[in-house]
């Protein structure tokens, strides 16, 4: 865990606790540049008046924030939110609910990061059928040939290529739009 935490708010209790249940942290003041993969957890102090920062190391795949500030109002709840903390305690912290707290956001935090992972799944997918109806589309239309055996052309040509179904459908697309160029570049003949 990284504790950005100027000792002189509350860091230093902060880092007794978290020691206390056994937590491995490190604390650190000003922010640094970028935060070390190992990190797992961050506890960021928002001061009291709050202003948006630039964090630098701050993206989405980056490890859970849990906020830390002296009192609430809706500029700090705003950039807290703007930076994607999943909590927030009030300073000074106290034992009581600091684990729950660190154990629930862990477990959001992967919990979202698998639902994250699902729908980067899931648009892909939707967008490789989608390309699959367009290269079924082209070869229905240029071979007068039903669905399924346009289907069955396609899948048969990525099982003897040994390459995904969804390579050969672009293969298509990719040859219809170098053909079509071809042709309405050629010079028409008039009679």
């Amino acid at each position: 865990m990284l504790v950005l935490f100027p000792p002189e708010a509350d860091g230093v209790s902060l880092l007794t606790q978290l020691k206390r249940i056994g937590c491995s942290v490190e604390i650190c003041w000003p922010h640094p540049p970028f935060i070390d993969s190992h990190i797992d957890l961050i506890f960021l102090y928002i001061p009291p008046e709050v202003e948006q920062m630039d964090y630098g190391w701050l993206h989405e795949s980056g490890p859970p924030i849990i906020s830390v500030a002296n009192f609430e109002n809706p500029t700090l709840i705003d950039e807290a939110l703007r930076i994607g903390v999943m909590a927030i305690l009030m300073a000074p912290i106290k034992a009581s609910g600091l684990l729950s707290t660190i154990i629930t956001t862990l477990h959001q935090h992967a919990k979202n990061s698998r639902n994250s992972h699902r729908i980067s799944q899931l648009e892909k997918k939707i967008i490789n059928l989608k390309v699959l109806e367009e290269a079924k589309r082209i070869l229905i239309a240029k071979q007068r040939i039903s669905e399924n055996e346009a289907y069955e052309l396609i899948r048969s040509q990525a099982m003897s290529q040994r390459m995904p179904i969804e390579d050969i459908a672009r293969d298509i697309i990719q040859s219809e739009k170098i053909m079509s160029k071809i042709i309405n570049a050629a010079p028409k003949n008039t009679i």
